[in-house]
């Protein structure tokens, strides 16, 4: 048996062992809660180019040099095979500034005055408008991004490192700046994160993280999403005192797992944390609906 095969068998026997154990709700545990016909998945949106779909300026799919050990267990094994979780594919630059594909290659400029993030048509140095997440709350941002199942929670990411949408941490970001002497001149920063983390993400999981604490579930500390870049999903396994501990990075309602198996864990913990907030509210819908 080669390497890779044995760590899939023994990431297989890892996500098993922690729903078997009762760390996690199991999927009979979830019908229980919610009632037959209800079932309850962790839901993750996917950057679509990871899932093969042709969404990427150049036309095609993510060209990945080799495809990482995790995604392939998530999208094989726990979606394909399992149908443990609910994968929504998602580009932010097609859903989101209306762009096709192909196109041009973007990049993200932040203005000198307000510190905002424009998103430039790099070919023609053109700003290109994308939709902001809206002032209505985590159902209508989530609506949007385009899921259709029966809850609008999601407990995880999985996105495109250095996009200039989907990146995390790891996107080239250009600063504008105005002098007197030289008229303008561009700096770099290379440790920012795209469009859609900087702006969508961080809402959508700071409003999960409030509805999280307004249903007691959970403490304030603690993250309403978890992210990962394929890049990420690399390393399968980095140790129990990865999964153990953790804390929500400062000024990010989120957590950005670094291992396969450290977001899989925050994203069956996540779910446990929002069975009770999704049964309660479908409870409350179908009073209204009945009355």
């Amino acid at each position: 048996m080669c390497r890779r095969q044995q760590q899939q068998r023994d990431f297989v026997a890892l996500f098993q062992s922690w729903v078997s154990n009762g760390a996690q709700p199991s999927l009979s545990t979830a019908t229980e809660t919610m009632g037959p016909g209800t079932l309850f998945k962790p839901v993750i949106v996917v950057s679509a180019c990871l899932l093969g779909r042709p969404v990427a300026y150049h036309g095609g799919a993510a060209r990945l040099r080799v495809e990482p050990l995790g995604l392939r267990f998530i999208r094989d094994i726990l979606w394909t095979q399992l149908q443990l979780v609910d994968l929504v594919p998602f580009c932010p630059e097609m859903q989101l500034a209306g762009l096709p594909a192909p196109r041009s290659p973007l990049r993200l400029v932040r203005r000198d005055a307000t510190g905002e993030l424009d998103l430039v048509d790099a070919t023609r140095n053109k700003r290109v408008p994308f939709e902001r997440p809206p002032v209505k709350g985590v159902r209508s941002s989530v609506r949007i991004i385009g899921h259709d199942s029966r809850t609008p929670m999601i407990a995880g990411m999985i996105l495109r490192s250095r996009s200039p949408s989907c990146g995390i941490g790891d996107v080239r970001i250009r600063t504008t700046r105005t002098t007197r002497e030289k008229g303008s001149c561009d700096e770099e920063d290379t440790s920012c994160d795209g469009f859609f983390v900087h702006t969508w993400v961080r809402q959508i999981a700071a409003e999960q993280q409030a509805t999280l604490t307004a249903h007691s579930v959970g403490c304030v500390a603690e993250a309403g999403l978890v992210i990962a870049s394929e890049r990420h999903l690399r390393v399968v396994h980095l140790g129990d005192t990865v999964l153990e501990g953790g804390s929500v990075e400062l000024q990010r309602p989120f957590y950005v797992a670094r291992s396969a198996s450290e977001f899989l864990f925050r994203v069956q913990s996540i779910y446990q944390r929002l069975l009770p907030v999704v049964s309660t509210e479908q409870h409350l819908d179908t009073e209204l609906h009945r009355s």
